[in-house]
């Protein structure tokens, strides 16, 4: 059994095998993938945000500012958009690449690791997302490392020293996905609670110790990101701690359905009747009006309204906000649960996949004329306003697949229970299985509606633990 654990078999993939070296299979895919589309992709306002960032002094505070200074950076010195494509295809060969650490917890797993990468890079979801100026990519690849060290740490058998190792990759990676998307912190505490619990009478004492150490890094992390942002917004929000400015009303938004007028008051706001009528906050397809919407009739700007508020980002309305959920959570808990219930619902009809794909792939408008000429003084290829509306060959793909997400992760979940049942030794097993879970279980606490990118991470975790189900359903028991 130990043997099976940590196998040593002959990789197919090698020169004696295939008669030319095992990196040309990996340049294979990496090649193929960068041939397929190189038009770069814009999400507003996120992606406008994090490319002006620094651009007549203005640094976003509610989303990554790391992650927009390094990419204007890239746009000013390469002057192009090639650059960052390249990087983050480069990045996702490395991850598809490491994944092999989880196969290798089986016997004869080239072949099925082979056929797993191929499908992972095919997959337009995450071929789309190495071409969005967006956070979403770069934390999901983080959290893949996270996740690699993790498995380092649980693992039965390995040195100190591979656990150490595995630890501090699990450190920077968790810190790293924190300053790119704040939502990590919570996926990443969620998989090491879920990997603990599976897994409680198997952890030696010393593992126990490294996986608390573990669960400790997303804290960590956030109080990092605390202590830069008090840094970097010193001047302008002087006096103020916070993660990310807005997480309150994004949340309001998130949980609007359930508000009552109670709320309101418990929060200090006198709202009448015909006021909280005419918020449609039961209307869960304008949950993210609710939130960016500047009609009086919208959350964030009737809060703005009644606290008498002009400027953006007041920790003001942000605690108002952050009050109305507080109130809804203690008077009646179910209601919050419900929404949570119906948001995760979203992700798993078919036609929701569907309808939301001209929208979360930025089709719906053309680029600001301003922001389009400060990326033409940069950029040495130029871009209209209506390079959003491409529909490449990518797009078409994933219009015609969106479909079947639903369904393949439908299979990533019975895929983790069936590894669970039959393979749950494997460290690969509980560990991505935990992953999984964890990302599906975050995404509806901050979807207002069905968006595909917050569950990057389970989609390519589903692949994984296919492949890892077929491979236990076809290799010999024993």
């Amino acid at each position: 059994m130990a043997d099976d654990l940590h196998p040593e078999w002959p990789d197919p993939l090698n020169g004696d095998n295939l008669g030319r070296p095992k990196t040309f299979f990996y340049a294979l895919i990496i090649v193929a993938f960068l041939l397929v589309d190189f038009v770069p992709r814009f999400f507003q306002g996120d992606s406008v945000s994090y490319l002006t960032t620094g651009h007549n002094g203005w640094i976003p505070p509610d989303r990554s500012w790391s992650f927009g200074f390094a990419v204007n950076y890239l746009l000013r010195h390469s002057h192009g958009y090639s650059a960052f494509i390249l990087i983050q295809t480069i990045l996702l060969g490395g991850i598809i690449w490491a994944t092999r650490l989880f196969f290798r917890d089986f016997r004869s797993w080239q072949t099925l690791y082979a056929i797993t990468a191929a499908v992972v890079c095919l997959d337009p979801v995450v071929e789309i997302y190495t071409r969005f100026f967006m956070t979403d990519f770069a934390s999901f690849a983080c959290f893949m490392i996270f996740l690699l060290g993790l498995h380092s740490i649980v693992t039965r058998g390995s040195a100190i020293r591979t656990e150490m190792i595995g630890l501090m990759l699990a450190l920077a990676a968790g810190v790293a996905a924190v300053f790119l998307r704040v939502a990590y912190a919570l996926i990443m505490e969620l998989t090491v609670v879920l990997i603990a619990a599976m897994w409680c009478l198997r952890l030696s004492a010393r593992q126990w110790i490294e996986l608390a150490l573990a669960a400790s890094i997303p804290f960590v992390a956030v109080g990092l990101l605390l202590a830069a942002n008090s840094l970097v917004f010193a001047q302008r929000f002087h006096g103020e701690v916070f993660a990310t400015k807005l997480s309150g009303v994004f949340l309001a938004g998130v949980f609007a359905p359930a508000l009552q007028i109670a709320d309101f008051r418990h929060a200090g706001l006198e709202v009448t009747p015909a006021e909280f009528q005419s918020l449609k906050l039961g209307d869960y397809d304008k949950r993210v009006t609710q939130v960016w919407g500047q009609s009086p009739d919208d959350l964030q700007q009737f809060l703005r309204d009644k606290l008498n508020v002009h400027e953006d980002y007041t920790a003001k309305v942000d605690h108002a906000a952050s009050a109305l959920v507080e109130s809804a959570f203690l008077r009646d808990p179910l209601s919050l649960a419900i929404v949570y219930a119906r948001s995760s619902e979203l992700y798993l009809q078919p036609a929701e996949w569907h309808r939301m794909v001209y929208g979360e792939m930025g089709l719906s408008r053309p680029l600001p004329d301003d922001f389009v000429s400060m990326l033409n003084s940069y950029s040495v290829p130029k871009i209209t306003p209506d390079i959003t509306k491409v529909r490449s060959l990518l797009i078409r793909f994933y219009d015609f697949v969106s479909f079947a997400y639903p369904v393949q992760l439908g299979l990533g979940i019975c895929a983790a229970l069936l590894l669970l049942v039959r393979e749950r030794r494997r460290p690969c097993v509980v560990v991505l299985s935990a992953g999984l879970l964890a990302d599906l279980a975050a995404a509806p606490l901050y979807s207002n509606y069905l968006i595909a990118r917050y569950v990057l991470a389970a989609i390519v975790i589903s692949y994984l633990l296919i492949g890892l189900a077929v491979l236990s359903l076809v290799r010999p028991r024993g």
